[in-house]
């Protein structure tokens, strides 16, 4: 399509201003840069900074949960100690539980026995000597039962000390067993405890943030 003569000087001249506009380099800083951004409110400011100093503040609650968690799993593993009959020796056993002191209760019971029934033996022999029957065969037939008498309850006395012992071992082995238990479950709530202290520590920073930037905008 022809131009006009009237509009050649025109667009000629329209030509060569463009081409000189759009030759010229481009300097991105006349139009785009921090100068053109309005800049921070006070709200904004304060936002960004409790951001800043907020980042980590709930760690030492994270660390303290990791290491009640860890100690946690030491106690529940601790409680391997008590599974089986507790029978042999070694942690966990009863014989780990007994009394350091029970062979001597049972030897300083069974010298009192001892003492008692010497008493009544020799009480006995004065008798038969009082009567005449001295070395006789009624001496020896009463002395023969009062010795297997003193045996039996010698054994009896024993057995009985050693049961108690037993039970009562038994019985604090059970009571460890459920302090354990209670040590692991303790340590358990208490890292849950620390969680949740740094989820509400992290979500009320984060709600307070947002609300100044909200307010702020």
């Amino acid at each position: 399509m022809a131009i006009p003569d009237y509009l050649k000087d025109f667009v000629t001249d329209f030509a060569q201003q463009a081409k000189t506009a759009y030759s010229a380099p481009l300097d991105p800083k006349t139009f785009m840069g921090p100068q053109f951004v309005a800049g921070l409110d006070p709200l904004q400011t304060q936002a960004i900074g409790l951001a800043q100093a907020g980042v980590g503040s709930f760690a030492p609650f994270l660390a303290s949960a990791q290491q009640a968690i860890t100690q946690a799993g030491r106690d529940v593993a601790g409680l391997d100690q008590f599974a089986g009959t507790g029978a042999g020796t070694g942690p966990g056993s009863i014989a780990d539980f007994q009394s350091p002191f029970q062979q001597q209760v049972i030897d300083e019971t069974l010298r009192q026995f001892d003492l008692e029934r010497g008493t009544g033996r020799q009480a006995i022999q004065d008798a038969a000597v009082a009567t005449g029957g001295f070395g006789g065969g009624r001496e020896g037939a009463m002395l023969g039962q009062f010795d297997a008498d003193t045996l039996a309850g010698r054994a009896g006395i024993r057995g009985g000390l050693l049961a108690q012992g037993f039970q009562d071992a038994a019985a604090r082995r059970a009571q460890a067993f459920q302090q354990q238990q209670a040590l692991a479950g303790a340590r358990a709530g208490l890292a849950g405890q620390q969680f949740g202290l740094s989820n509400f520590l992290r979500q009320g920073l984060g709600q307070y943030i947002s609300a100044l930037v909200y307010h702020g905008a």
